[in-house]
């Protein structure tokens, strides 16, 4: 059964999710079942073997992910470092430029930057007002020697969809590598690794109700990493380190139930409703990226009018918990830098909040958050 915590509302699931009820089970029976190490020769070492193979081959399947391997990490942020550093490692003595939007996650943004050097330089693709790439951006931006070209599905903040398909294309023509972090798409747009194309895709276990401290990295077969943690050479010598057999198995089984329990139509239908609600009541509110393709569970809300300091200190101490932005960012004062670069002054970036669904979400858990910032928002208007 969900367990509800208090009354509290939580619409922060691009953050985190509570763990589905199926994958804490299928947890708990590995914890007790697969206890042995699977890269020890003795049968149960062999028995925990066999486990992460067959968790790898569904997980091929239920990713239509037949041309890539599946390297296991830790998380989102593990998959996109190992991406990069990995890709980039490999082609130490080039030189060239490294691209990605100027949107992406921290944990792409930060790696590049960290990873540029003597003529090996960082550049980050502008977007629109609805916070997408331009196609053409990337053609020109690929005439000049490239090392890497990484650009997200789904943002995290906004939800919006990019074009990836047809940027993977135009750095295939190109013989540029592409990597996309996937994290916020798997489980909120129908997911394909086929039809997304790019060389290499990031994703995370917790997003989608599965485990803290799990991701995968889907390199497509034919291209090589430098490993990033060295060791005993596990999962293809890219990632070296005991496995986490149980939350690999409960991955598995948060990626199965997408298949078995996808709600995205219901959930895209209860966002609408939100946001219908919201504007009927504070007419000057604006969805910000309204004019994009966006996943079905996130909406990103402008409430132009308020004190934005103020705002956040009333949502913070009420039931309603939401997000102004990353959660990796959160502990931060600046304003989010997707929205400024969407065009948003410094203020409207700090009055945006992110509403983020899931498949617990109910119509009553959306009525009672519009009630509760309506009356955070009561003395502005």
């Amino acid at each position: 059964m969900r367990r509800k915590t208090l009354n509290y509302i939580y619409l922060d699931n691009a953050a985190t999710t509570q763990m589905a009820p199926e994958v804490i089970d299928v947890i708990m029976d590995a914890e007790a079942r697969y206890y042995a190490n699977a890269s020890s020769s003795h049968v149960l070492g062999r028995e925990a073997a066999t486990e992460l193979e067959k968790a790898r081959r569904l997980l091929s399947e239920y990713l239509d992910a037949d041309d890539y391997h599946l390297i296991f990490t830790s998380g989102g942020t593990e998959s996109d470092n190992l991406a990069l550093a990995g890709i980039i490692g490999m082609q130490a003595k080039r030189r060239g430029v490294m691209l990605s939007s100027v949107t992406e996650h921290q944990a792409v943004s930060h790696c590049l930057a960290a990873l540029a050097g003597p003529g090996r330089n960082h550049h980050e693709l502008g977007v629109d007002s609805n916070g997408l790439v331009c196609l053409k951006s990337v053609e020109a931006a690929l005439r000049k020697p490239t090392l890497i070209l990484s650009v997200h599905a789904v943002n995290n903040e906004t939800g919006v969809v990019q074009p990836v398909e047809e940027i993977t294309k135009l750095a295939r023509r190109k013989s540029v590598i592409s990597h996309t972090d996937a994290v916020q798409a798997l489980g909120k747009v129908t997911f394909s690794a086929r039809k997304l194309g790019a060389d290499l895709i990031s994703l995370s276990g917790h997003k989608i109700h599965g485990p803290k401290g799990v991701g995968l990295l889907l390199v497509r077969k034919g291209i090589n990493l430098s490993p990033i943690m060295l060791g005993g050479g596990q999962e293809r010598g890219k990632r070296s380190g005991t496995v986490n057999l149980p939350a690999i198995i409960g991955l598995t089984k948060a990626v199965e139930l997408l298949g078995s329990g996808n709600k995205l139509n219901v959930i895209s239908s209860m966002r609408d409703s939100l946001e219908k609600n919201i504007l009927t009541r504070l007419p000057h509110a604006v969805v910000n990226g309204a004019g994009a393709s966006r996943c079905a569970a996130i909406t990103n809300i402008l409430i132009p009018f308020v004190n934005d300091n103020y705002l956040h200190a009333r949502l913070a101490n009420s039931a309603l918990c939401v997000s102004s932005g990353s959660a990796c960012a959160s502990h931060k004062q600046e304003p989010s830098r997707v929205l400024l670069a969407m065009g948003l002054s410094n203020h409207d970036a700090r009055a945006s909040l992110r509403f983020s669904l899931s498949r617990f979400t109910t119509k009553a858990d959306l009525r009672a958050a519009a009630d509760i910032l309506f009356e955070a928002v009561d003395p502005f208007i």
